[in-house]
């Protein structure tokens, strides 16, 4: 109650109220009957390395934290479709790169072989860059279960622009109650697993692999997508708003 009053309290003094992306905006605006603007993550595309992925082994990379009520049991899933596809003779490894406090506690959920590798995200923008630059692909995930939706359903990754203006395809496993999943099928700028189960996942994971009309459309459509997560925009975006907020004092 303390919290939903203090928020209560923000919502009623604030001036200008800024959501992460245009569906909680609108979802906010309606909830509270108060306007909110959009700012997000944004990345100054200097900083993004030249792709450096064209290795035998097929890497999958995951960076980030990981939550039980967001996108844990979907990364199993996608550990255990690795798991299988290597068993098949498909020569690739999942990467997940998470956050010390997190490694010890989650690391024994996952599968124990050697195409699944789980090490402490603790590097820093060039080692970050490095690592995206070198992915065969990149991931996101959703869980599928009711209570996971109803907390990740407005979210919007901050790995976001880095992933988008890396030149290397975004895999994403999950339902399209989850926002950012469901622009990601719409837009087609990352590829889209909606099915839950290992069959789907593994045919997926394959055709992103190594459908290059696929992966090359996936890429153009994730760069032209970027623009709005450019840094001069966003800083100019911000400003306005800003400026906005003070002349409507």
């Amino acid at each position: 109650k303390a919290k939903k009053d203090l928020l209560k309290y923000f919502l009623k003094s604030a001036r200008t109220r800024i959501a992460i992306n245009k569906k909680m905006a609108e979802t906010y605006t309606s909830k509270f009957s108060k306007k909110f603007e959009v700012i997000h993550n944004s990345l100054d595309r200097r900083k993004v390395k030249k792709v450096n992925n064209f290795n035998k082994k097929k890497i999958l990379t995951y960076i980030g934290s990981v939550y039980e009520n967001a996108q844990l049991n979907s990364l199993i899933k996608i550990s255990d479709a690795v798991v299988s596809l290597h068993n098949q003779n498909t020569d690739l490894q999942f990467k997940i790169y998470l956050p010390r406090h997190q490694l010890d506690l989650i690391k024994p959920k996952f599968p124990n072989h050697n195409s699944i590798k789980l090490e402490v995200n603790e590097f820093n923008d060039n080692e970050y860059f490095t690592l995206v630059s070198e992915a065969n692909l990149l991931i996101l995930a959703s869980n599928f279960d009711r209570k996971s939706i109803n907390y990740y359903k407005y979210s919007w990754p901050a790995k976001m622009p880095s992933y988008l203006m890396s030149n290397v395809p975004i895999f994403i496993l999950g339902p399209l109650e989850i926002f950012f999943i469901k622009e990601a099928k719409r837009k087609n700028w990352g590829f889209v697993c909606e099915k839950n189960d290992i069959k789907n996942i593994k045919e997926s994971i394959t055709k992103v692999l190594y459908n290059e009309q696929i992966k090359k459309k996936i890429i153009q459509n994730a760069i032209f997508e970027s623009k709005k997560f450019e840094l001069d925009y966003m800083k100019t975006r911000f400003c306005k708003i800003l400026k906005n907020s003070i002349n409507n004092k």
